[in-house]
């Protein structure tokens, strides 16, 4: 399912400081399902990455506003108040399109797909009610992501 269709300035972020390894991968996870948020942000935690989790777009906005971008984004975009294409279009017009992040959906649907492919949404993971096998896919996504940076 992986679109495997990482950008070219992927290396940008995730070698950002090569000569100083004690610098966490920072991820952003935004969605409205706490506790597949947490599940997600705890794993990552686990594995070493700075986890920032936002429960909908606004928040996810202010709290960028404030921190900077960080080295990927995940998303079950899917959210009651503003959907991942609103979050989308307003980073592409605050931050500028080639200074974004990676960004990873999370699937709930075929939607969520075709959604993600049109907005150009570096890779796409499908969301299992299982959170380890959402965290397990993620996991490779990453790895992928970082094989690409090097």
């Amino acid at each position: 399912m992986l679109k495997a269709n990482i950008m070219p300035q992927v290396s940008q972020w995730l070698k950002r400081n090569q000569a100083d390894n004690t610098t966490p991968l920072c991820i952003m996870v935004i969605g409205d399902d706490q506790e597949c948020s947490m599940a997600i942000s705890n794993a990552l935690l686990e594995k070493g990455c700075e986890a920032i989790t936002s429960s909908n777009v606004l928040e996810a906005l202010l709290i960028l506003d404030e921190r900077g971008l960080p080295d990927l984004l995940i998303g079950d975009f899917k959210t009651p108040q503003v959907d991942g294409k609103t979050l989308i279009e307003k980073m592409r017009i605050r931050f500028g399109r080639r200074t974004l992040p990676p960004i990873v959906f999370l699937l709930d649907s075929p939607e969520d797909e075709v959604m993600a492919l049109e907005l150009g949404i570096d890779d796409v993971v499908p969301k299992s009610a299982e959170a380890p096998a959402t965290i397990e896919a993620l996991w490779k996504v990453i790895g992928h992501l970082e094989q690409k940076a090097q």
